[in-house]
């Protein structure tokens, strides 16, 4: 491109957005220009926080576009794409640019924008003085069935993925560009996990960090000897990244086994919890703390050891998928006394 006004860029766009902390990722004053095809843009990284681009285009040397490509990573979304300025050089004030057009596009390549194009596009606009200052990536967001004047659409933020950013003026003027794309870290989605633990004892719970339905790595096995009385105890943890509603639910005695739970500081919650009408309303990293008591029934005439495994079951009502499950396996014999 012959004709470069980087000298005096800065100035003029000095009453734009401020981008006192931008990086400047391409400066055609010192990288060279950017591509002019739309199959081989110019590759530029972009880096957590604001990247700036900085360029110009004009019809009269055959520079009528600009070409860029680049990449959203993994855990990142693309949060703004604002208009810093847009100048005509030849004119007195500064962001007086010539009416010109500017897109998105997915993918590494992109296409010319024309009017049998545009809605191969996610989404574009044209672009003059009034739009220094703004950020453009909503108004392109909803295409051209939206507030944009092309492309498809898009949901905003723009999430990862490779892109195409595109900037032309087929007029005469010249126009100096100065684009902000701004990277922010993605908010991870709401997770949602119970986390149940057993033991002895409050003190020494087992299955911390452990989640599956089957109970594998949170187990409690204990042994009574004529009918001596087993005790346990359990927690349930909200090990999720949001507040959460978890449902409990565990394994009723039978002739041989008799047993009650209980909750801490509610008593006894032995037909809610068989029941599965136990609903802890736990905030990210809240529990709840419960006690367990199995009464063995065996006959004196009795001599065969018995066996009952007691689960316990820990679902979220926000993500049903998500649950934990713990178990005490209790074993009775007689002896002769």
């Amino acid at each position: 491109m012959s004709r470069k006004f980087f000298s005096t860029l800065s100035i003029i766009l000095g009453f734009g957005l401020p981008c006192a902390f931008a990086a400047e990722v391409y400066n055609e004053g010192t990288s060279g220009d950017a591509s002019s095809s739309e199959t081989a843009p110019t590759a530029i990284t972009l880096a957590a926080g604001s990247n700036t681009i900085t360029g110009s285009v004009t019809t009269s040397t055959g520079d009528t576009r600009d070409f860029y490509t680049f990449q959203v990573p993994a855990g990142f979304e693309l949060t703004a794409l604002r208009v810093v300025g847009y100048d005509d050089p030849a004119q007195g004030p500064a962001n007086d640019g010539n009416r010109g057009f500017h897109a998105l596009d997915a993918g590494g390549t992109t296409v010319i924008p024309a009017g049998g194009t545009s809605g191969n596009l996610l989404g574009g606009g044209h672009l003059d003085a009034s739009d220094v200052g703004n950020d453009v990536l909503p108004e392109f967001a909803g295409g051209s069935a939206g507030s944009a004047e092309a492309g498809s659409g898009f949901t905003a933020p723009l999430p990862e993925g490779t892109y195409c950013y595109i900037i032309q003026q087929t007029g005469s003027h010249v126009s100096d560009y100065e684009i902000e794309f701004e990277l922010t870290a993605a908010t991870p989605p709401a997770g949602f996990q119970p986390d149940a633990k057993v033991g002895k004892s409050l003190a020494s719970l087992k299955g911390n960090d452990i989640y599956n339905p089957s109970a594998s790595g949170q187990k409690l096995v204990l042994r009574s000897t004529n009918n001596k009385t087993l005790r346990s105890s359990f927690s349930i943890e909200n090990d999720g990244t949001e507040a959460d509603i978890v449902r409990v639910a565990a394994t009723r005695g039978n002739r041989f086994f008799k047993v009650n739970y209980y909750q801490s500081e509610v008593g006894n919650v032995t037909g809610a919890i068989l029941a599965g009408t136990i609903n802890l309303d736990l905030a990210v990293g809240e529990s709840q703390s419960f006690r367990k008591v199995i009464k063995p029934r065996l006959k004196r005439t009795e001599r065969r050891k018995k066996k009952r495994k007691f689960n316990v079951t820990a679902i979220s009502q926000s993500d049903t998928d998500k649950l934990d499950r713990i178990r005490t396996e209790a074993q009775a014999r007689r002896r002769k006394i």
